[in-house]
């Protein structure tokens, strides 16, 4: 009895020991497993490509297609605006010359009424002399020809003391009057050349007279064309504001279509492959192909507005030329006066 419980004994402990040992060979059978696993390379992954349904891509297109267009639309109206600004800078410089040249012309004018003033007191002044220079050369031919007849008496009568004194007195007369004839004649030279230099300036002041009555025609042209400019610029500014809200709106419809898009893209994802010809893809599709057509109208008036604001920059550009003309032509007056 005392053996059997002996030989029992033993046994349950050589059995537990046992399962101790298995047990902890298996926690470091587990460990090296793990060790040597982590050191290998880890498998990669591909990534399994997940196919896109079609209206998806076309959709996601569009609204980059937008957001390029809806950027250069943007660009185009900031470029029109300092074009514009330029057009307006130019137009100010324009009307800041023409308003200087209409000041010099007027100077020109009433310089121009002076010389003819002075040239009319002149040609009275000569008037005078001349007058003065015919009695003086009437006085002449009386002295001349008392002389002619002193003479002949003193060759009749002989030389008596009184006939002389007659003929000294009637040769310093006459001395007399032909030097006041000819200081006359100097004066009234004096003043035909003075009214000659007159005359030359007046000449030139009709000159530029005319140029100035051809003047005011082409101001009363550059007057109309500036109306024109201030008219143009008026519908540039309207243009401008068109511009603007048709961008504005542009804007409103590009958040409304991506979020139209992004619904559109929830409710693609959520029609099986196996359902492609059923209710909610044709409605899908048909809600794409409308968004398609207002994307072809929003493009055609945004080329229009471009037409448009081109023709509106040709105009802008003809008239600055026609500036640059009247600014050469005034250069050219200046340079004649």
């Amino acid at each position: 009895m005392l053996l059997q419980f002996s030989f029992s004994g033993l046994f349950n402990s050589f059995l537990s020991e046992t399962l101790v040992l298995l047990v902890l060979a298996f926690f470091l059978g587990y460990f090296v497993h793990t060790l040597i696993s982590s050191k290998r390379e880890p498998k990669k992954i591909v990534p399994v490509k997940e196919e896109r349904n079609p209206y998806e891509i076309q959709m996601l297109e569009l609204t980059n297609k937008y957001q390029v267009s809806a950027t250069n639309h943007e660009k185009s109206i900031n470029e029109f605006k300092l074009k514009l600004q330029s057009a307006e800078d130019r137009a100010n410089t324009f009307l800041s010359q023409h308003q200087s040249m209409k000041q010099e012309l007027d100077a020109i004018r009433a310089d121009s009424k002076q010389w003819t003033d002075r040239i009319g007191k002149m040609r009275e002044e000569k008037d005078e002399l001349f007058i003065k220079l015919q009695a003086s050369e009437k006085n002449l031919r009386h002295f001349e020809s008392q002389y002619e007849q002193l003479n002949s008496e003193i060759q009749a009568h002989g030389h008596a003391e009184d006939w002389h004194r007659k003929y000294n007195d009637l040769i310093n007369e006459k001395e007399k009057s032909k030097s006041e004839s000819q200081k006359l004649r100097e004066m009234i030279d004096a003043r035909d050349k003075r009214i000659i230099d007159l005359l030359s300036k007046d000449a030139l002041a009709k000159d530029f007279r005319n140029r100035y009555e051809e003047s005011l025609k082409e101001n009363g042209a550059l007057n109309a064309r500036i109306s024109e400019m201030e008219n143009l610029l008026s519908k540039s500014n309207g243009l401008q504001s068109q511009l603007e809200d048709e961008h504005n709106t542009l804007q409103r419809k590009m958040a409304l279509l991506q979020k139209e898009s992004n619904e559109l893209q929830e409710r693609l994802k959520t029609i099986p492959k196996a359902q492609a010809d059923d209710s909610k893809l044709l409605e899908a599709k048909k809600t794409l192909d409308q968004l398609i057509q207002n994307n072809s109208v929003l493009e055609m008036n945004f080329k229009s507005l471009s037409l448009e604001r081109d023709g509106l920059l040709d105009e802008l550009q003809k008239l600055r030329n026609s500036s640059m003309l009247s600014h050469d032509a005034r250069s050219e007056a200046e340079k004649a006066g």
